[in-house]
């Protein structure tokens, strides 16, 4: 197969309602996407790194500027026989994740919709239903809370996960625990407390969590460990999670008994396999992260959360958790789960009015650059 033209989209997903985390406060997702056009057929990839560092170093801008300068260009002119061949032809590709994973499954979905074949069953998914929680960001006060959480479960979400940060934590989610004592509730930190909170942080034991995602920042696996060694709530992985090789080191410590992954974090799906690899051969408890992605980058995640290892439910919520209206056919919740697609290639169509809908805007990548 061989990459004859190529486009880039940027485009902004309006959300439903305002999501805070320790990084930002987003009322519109920015994405980009890319579209090329192979010998083969037509393939779509997602980049969902955010306008501004924060939670990653890589930005929209500086994926687009590597995906058109640098990346597309070494591709012009190869021929190669499947996708997996094609995160070996970028160099440099460990700096720049979000933008390896838009290439990475481009080139699936086109080189695997030639074949007739879905991406679940190449990445070798077991599952046709994945069960999926909500999110639920920073609220005003703890009655918007508990009203936001009851939204969800009665819309048959099972699992929430609720962000924390020093100063909310103990007492929004002992106020969601005596409300909701079944729920199956989980915290994410965003890294945003120190090892002077581990005390602290033991105390949530108390509430019954399924886990404490990323309290302390990424490279502070140390911090982790102590917490690890002391609490009775189980400590999971996510910025920390960075690499196959990264997620080695955090598990062999000892930093955690939960990895949760992200195909655009690692640097796309070959090496989230490989993650996923490593952590059923370690017995460890595995989940896939969401990014508050487009449909065309939720069906790479959910092709992906559909492999056996993936044993937590994942937040890869219904796409009207978030957008008003999606640019592919949306994911509905069924029960509390996610349908897989099981059409060619991702298994979702992009559709070209709500791509103007959405403002797309387009450039046009001159391959020639890299010949």
């Amino acid at each position: 197969m061989k990459i004859e033209a190529a486009e880039t989209l940027r485009i902004q997903l309006p959300l439903v309602n305002p999501f805070h985390t320790v990084h930002s406060e987003q009322s519109m997702r920015e994405l980009m996407l890319l579209h090329i056009t192979t010998d083969l057929g037509d393939g779509w990839g997602e980049c969902s790194a955010f306008p501004t560092a924060g939670y990653s170093q890589e930005t929209l801008d500086s994926a687009q500027n590597k995906i058109e300068s640098a990346f597309l260009p070494a591709l012009a002119g190869v021929e190669f026989d499947e996708w997996r061949e094609v995160r070996d032809l970028l160099v440099g590709w460990e700096q720049s994740p979000a933008a390896t994973h838009a290439i990475e499954t481009a080139v699936a979905d086109a080189s695997l919709a030639a074949l007739g074949r879905s991406l679940a069953d190449d990445l070798g998914g077991t599952k046709s239903l994945i069960q999926v929680g909500v999110v639920v960001g920073f609220e005003s006060d703890i009655e918007t809370l508990l009203g936001v959480v009851a939204g969800y479960v009665a819309d048959g979400y099972k699992r929430v996960k609720v962000k924390i940060r020093p100063g909310w934590d103990i007492d929004p989610l002992q106020a969601l625990r005596s409300a909701f004592p079944s729920l199956a509730l989980q915290v994410d930190a965003n890294g945003s407390y120190s090892a002077a909170d581990i005390e602290r942080l033991c105390g949530l034991d108390a509430i019954e969590l399924l886990m404490i995602e990323q309290p302390f920042p990424a490279d502070d696996l140390e911090a982790h460990l102590k917490l690890a060694g002391v609490s009775a709530t189980p400590v999971c992985l996510d910025e920390s999670i960075t690499s196959s090789t990264a997620a080695r080191r955090a598990i062999e410590m000892g930093a955690c008994s939960i990895v949760s992954v992200k195909p655009s974090m690692v640097g796309g799906l070959s090496e989230a396999v490989a993650i996923h690899d490593l952590c059923v051969d370690a017995g460890i408890d595995l989940w896939c992260g969401g990014m508050l992605e487009s449909g065309i980058g939720r069906a790479a995640a959910v092709a992906l959360a559909s492999l056996p290892g993936f044993t937590l439910a994942a937040d890869l919520s219904a796409s009207d958790r978030y957008f008003a209206r999606d640019i592919t056919e949306p994911f509905l919740l069924e029960g509390s789960a996610l349908r897989v697609p099981n059409g060619p290639g991702i298994g979702v169509h992009v559709e070209n009015d709500a791509l103007l809908e959405h403002g797309a805007v387009r450039r046009t990548i001159d391959l020639t650059a890299g010949l």
